[in-house]
């Protein structure tokens, strides 16, 4: 039998048969093999955790589908189960029946994964449920995905109307989750919205100063009137989550880049200049969202009492 030493000496061996190596015997090589096995992982394919949404959803994959299938994106039907031995059911992802956690999940899996899920918080609930303020919300699941129908939206195909479209469902689901004080599903939702408004037409016929496409135009204006909103919402949700700085930014998007005399982003924004400090930039901005609106109380020197309007 080798002895630790003699083992090591073999492991670190590069094979040349050096002075003082002994050949290896039949007993060797199986002493070596069960050294290997001692440290070797017992299960070797078991999967990292995957760690999502700041950690509110966790999933392991638990088996891996046998073939590489289409993407799963929004507007896909998916058949699913999430108990091992269930009956199939049907959701069409990014719809309001499916548990926010198992949908972001779905986006990363192929037809015929099964993980375990672990979501905490609003991540464990879908739209159509009620946040239980009092009660734990940590939810657990074996999801699988057994067949995907349709394809993935996409918004680089989508019609203007069909993007538009889409995205007003984003902002109303978005403000329902917005009354029910589930910030952080509003934010999603007004982001998802707003991220479909990002693709423009090119205005310029030719040369620059040379007439400009009247349809391109219009579509363009269409979409930053759609898009407005939403990220006036998606500001609101942020100051409710006192995410200073990125509610800022919200409000500055909708000034710098679809309307210089928004009252509603000039207000939020004054408010949170206020929060950051930036009190002779907020003085700015309310000032200036007084004069264009009668309603705004001068109030800004208690800028601490000032209420917060929704659309």
């Amino acid at each position: 039998m080798l002895k630790n030493a003699d083992l090591q000496r073999l492991l670190e061996s590069d094979g040349d048969g050096g002075d003082g190596d002994a050949e290896a015997t039949t007993e060797d090589v199986e002493d070596v093999e069960e050294a290997i096995q001692k440290v070797t992982p017992e299960d070797p394919e078991k999967e990292t955790e995957v760690v999502l949404c700041d950690g509110a959803v966790r999933y392991q994959m638990i088996k891996r589908a046998a073939e590489r299938s289409a993407r799963i994106g929004d507007g896909c039907s998916i058949a699913y189960r999430t108990a091992e031995g269930e009956p199939l059911s049907e959701a069409v992802l990014g719809a309001a029946t499916l548990p926010w956690a198992l949908e972001v999940t779905a986006r990363r899996l192929q037809v015929g994964d099964v993980v375990d899920v672990v979501a905490t918080g609003e991540h464990a609930l879908a739209d159509d449920d009620t946040l239980d303020h009092g009660a734990s919300s940590s939810r657990k699941w074996r999801f699988e995905v057994a067949t995907v129908k349709g394809t993935a939206q996409d918004k680089f195909r989508l019609t203007v109307e069909e993007r538009i479209e889409v995205a007003q469902q984003l902002r109303e689901r978005g403000n329902a989750m917005l009354k029910q004080g589930r910030l952080l599903r509003a934010c999603d939702h007004y982001e998802r919205g707003s991220g479909l408004m990002d693709v423009i037409e090119a205005e310029d016929m030719g040369m620059p100063g040379s007439k400009k496409d009247a349809t391109a135009v219009a579509n363009n204006r269409r979409l930053r009137e759609c898009q407005q909103p939403l990220l006036l919402n998606w500001a609101l949700a942020l100051m409710r989550r006192k995410q200073w700085h990125e509610a800022e930014r919200k409000c500055s998007e909708v000034l710098l880049d679809i309307d210089g005399a928004c009252v509603k982003a000039l207000f939020r924004r004054g408010q949170c200049q206020v929060q950051l400090g930036n009190l002779e930039d907020a003085k700015k901005d309310l000032l200036k969202a007084r004069d264009l609106e009668n309603s705004i109380a001068d109030t800004w020197l208690s800028p601490l009492t000032y209420p917060v309007f929704s659309d």
